[in-house]
């Protein structure tokens, strides 16, 4: 028996496993082929037209800033007018002693004009102006001084004349500081100067009330204040035991024909920041 030659064998072996990897090579490509085929989304191109709108130019404007007012309160207006006037009543003039040194004047006397320059247009512009007199006309026999004991120059009632003022309310817890003797001279000085006071008098024989013409209306006015004295161990209202007579002279006023009333109480809480209850 012959032997085949070895080296042909180990051609054939050598070709065989080159034909191998070819085929597992082209087998792989073919399968990533096939993979990336299926993978790759296919991409669509759109062509848009692109359009330009052009929106029409409104101008521009500012809000409007409106001012913010009170409310206007309109009175209704009367069936019938008859008559109107205006009357003011004003709170004290209280005559501390470095109020009346301001206006010591470098002759010796005094002039309160200056305290009343700013309220003067509006005083004088009123029919009838009240103010009340929280000080005495005592006189030189009694020292010029505030609290507690009051007593101011009589120069204050010019320039109370000369700013307007019609009344003076002489009722209050200071109205005796200057003894029986202060009360009476200070409605005598308040009246000798073409002024009415009201809430003291010079005697029990004179009416404990005013009624005064304003524009051809008439009014009826009282002024009282507490603790001016004692009477029987208790405080009185303008020198009057009783609550009783009081009535009686308000009761007066209401039954005399007059268009209206007015009323003027003193009450004792003094320096305080909060309105009362009156």
């Amino acid at each position: 028996m012959s032997k085949k030659p070895k080296g042909n064998n180990t051609a054939v072996v050598v070709l065989l496993t080159v034909l191998i990897f070819v085929m597992i090579a082209l087998t792989g490509l073919v399968i990533w082929m096939c993979v990336n085929l299926v993978n790759k989304t296919p991409q669509t191109t759109v062509r848009t037209e692109t359009q330009i709108y052009t929106l029409p130019t409104v101008p521009r404007t500012e809000p409007a800033q409106t001012e913010t007012q009170p409310p206007e309160t309109t009175l209704p207006e009367p069936e019938h007018v008859v008559a109107t006037a205006s009357i003011g009543t004003m709170g004290d003039l209280l005559m501390h002693k470095p109020v009346f040194d301001t206006c010591l004047q470098s002759n010796g006397t005094y002039d309160f004009s200056s305290i009343f320059r700013y309220v003067k247009d509006v005083v004088s512009g009123l029919d009838y102006a009240i103010a009340n007199l929280e000080t005495t006309f005592g006189g030189d026999d009694y020292p010029y001084q505030g609290n507690p004991a009051f007593n101011c120059p009589d120069a204050l009632i010019d320039s109370v004349v000369d700013t307007g003022y019609d009344m003076l309310l002489t009722a209050n817890n200071h109205c005796s500081d200057t003894t029986t003797e202060g009360v009476l001279r200070t409605v005598k000085r308040v009246r000798e100067m073409g002024l009415t006071p009201l809430g003291t008098q010079l005697s029990d024989e004179e009416p404990k009330y005013a009624v005064v013409d304003v524009g051809s209306i008439k009014v009826g006015m009282a002024a009282y204040t507490y603790a001016t004295s004692e009477v029987n161990g208790r405080p009185s209202l303008n020198y009057e035991p009783e609550v009783a007579q009081v009535v009686s002279t308000i009761s007066r006023l209401f039954r005399r024909s007059m268009s209206t009333r007015l009323v003027s109480p003193t009450r004792p809480r003094m320096v305080t920041s909060e309105p009362s209850e009156m």
